[in-house]
């Protein structure tokens, strides 16, 4: 029974993976795309694009930048991948609300935080990680986010979400 096989290529930290049907699929931005332009298959096969002669195919340098690696290592960087993608979107999305919260406080909280699991692991978020301030007004703005971070979690595949937070 053929099994799917998980891939990093290294220099790139980018996870691969090659599905039972031997179709060969990249991760990339939260998602699962296929790889119609054969990067796994050319790091596997030591394809170096600027070799123009015979020695195009075989190259070991190549080869040696690709490992298969266990589902549960895979899941690890793709999480690490997931949390950095979306913190830099928390803090893109929300920066000209943040800066109109500051200029006209809402409200003050404590304790603020959304857990989740992601590709198994669980992940904790806190203010900072989407890019405001860890004092009670900086909670209270994530507590106004809160239904945003978890659609976004959801959509990403996140599971087991909940939300806490305190009014200060």
């Amino acid at each position: 029974m053929k099994e799917r096989t998980y891939y990093l290529i290294e220099h790139r930290n980018l996870v691969g993976k090659k599905e039972v049907d031997e179709r060969y699929y990249l991760f990339h931005d939260g998602k699962w795309i296929r790889d119609n332009h054969s990067i796994i298959l050319g790091y596997l096969m030591g394809y170096d694009e600027t070799e123009d002669s015979f020695y195009r195919i075989g190259n070991t340098e190549i080869m040696d930048q690709i490992h298969v690696i266990p589902e549960t290592e895979a899941n690890k960087i793709m999480a690490k991948q997931v949390i950095e993608y979306l913190r830099n979107k928390w803090e893109e999305d929300f920066k000209e609300d943040y800066q109109k919260w500051q200029k006209n406080l809402g409200w003050p909280a404590k304790y603020v935080e959304t857990r989740c699991v992601l590709y198994g692991e669980q992940v904790i978020f806190y203010p900072d990680d989407i890019g405001v301030s860890g004092d009670c007004w900086g909670e209270g703005f994530m507590e106004l986010k809160q239904k945003e971070i978890e659609k976004d979690l959801r959509e990403i595949g996140a599971t087991n979400i909940v939300s806490y937070g305190f009014l200060d």
